[in-house]
């Protein structure tokens, strides 16, 4: 029998004890995962998860996934939810992670203070350069219901113009959403991590050693940079199939719009 977390998430071994660290009851420091749906961001909280004690870097502000983790821990209101998880999931160095997309973390920003989150020492902003590739993967994630790797599928992909452009608009706004907010955090450091860059394995250790630098870490071993895999890069030929046809209909004018710098 499926359990709850299994019939309502498409990752349920988030909610696991065995992704639970040691309790924290410290100061904690806090960073950020700033993303957009299908950057990457999957992938790289694991990777900092795996690199040593900084915490274990998830989605904690998914409107769904904040109903489970209220179940979890047998709370009802967000605030106190939200400090179990901090309890729960900081690493023993103070440093806690998260990672939000922009529609997840604006609405939580209007309602609730962030300070609840810690106190935030930096931002890592992953996007992809490529973002109608971005925008076919999202796509394909959101016809089919698997949104991460090996997760089974609910429904076939088909084709649809109209929702890869939906879709690439969206995207696009919530990276200028995010450009334009974290502009003006002044005190705040932000670490633009492309996802072309993320999983280059010549440039990989690059990005890892910067963003270690930016919690005040050493390197880790070469094992650990060159195999970021708990979670893997998605991707089929159905993908380049869709990328063809979206070529061949989409204006010529719009062409320039397909990448981001």
């Amino acid at each position: 029998m499926q359990s709850l977390y299994e019939r309502l998430s498409p990752y349920p071994q988030q909610f696991s004890t065995d992704m639970d660290l040691p309790a924290y009851e410290g100061p904690v420091r806090t960073y950020l995962i700033a993303s957009t749906a299908r950057s990457g961001s999957h992938m790289l909280g694991h990777m900092l998860k795996d690199a040593g004690p900084f915490g274990v870097p998830l989605e904690y502000l998914h409107r769904a996934n904040l109903k489970l983790w209220m179940h979890r821990f047998g709370t009802e209101e967000v605030e106190p939810t939200l400090r179990e998880v901090i309890r729960h999931r900081t690493g023993p160095t103070g440093w806690f992670g998260l990672k939000a997309h922009w529609h997840q973390f604006a609405p939580f920003r209007r309602e609730y203070d962030i300070s609840i989150l810690g106190d935030l020492r930096a931002v890592f902003w992953i996007y992809r350069r490529d973002i109608l590739g971005q925008a076919i993967s999202y796509t394909i994630a959101a016809q089919t219901g698997q949104w991460i790797s090996g997760a089974p599928r609910k429904a076939e992909p088909r084709y649809d113009f109209a929702a890869i452009e939906r879709n690439l608009n969206n995207l696009r706004a919530e990276n200028n959403f995010w450009g334009s907010y974290l502009s003006k955090q002044e005190k705040l450091p932000v670490l633009r991590v492309a996802f072309e860059d993320l999983v280059d394995p010549s440039l990989r250790p690059t990005l890892m050693k910067q963003m270690l630098e930016r919690l005040d870490a050493d390197m880790p071993s070469r094992e650990q940079v060159d195999e970021p895999v708990r979670t893997q890069r998605q991707s089929a030929s159905i993908n380049d199939e869709w990328r063809e046809a979206y070529m061949a209909q989409v204006p010529e004018e719009r062409l320039p719009l397909l990448k981001l710098g």
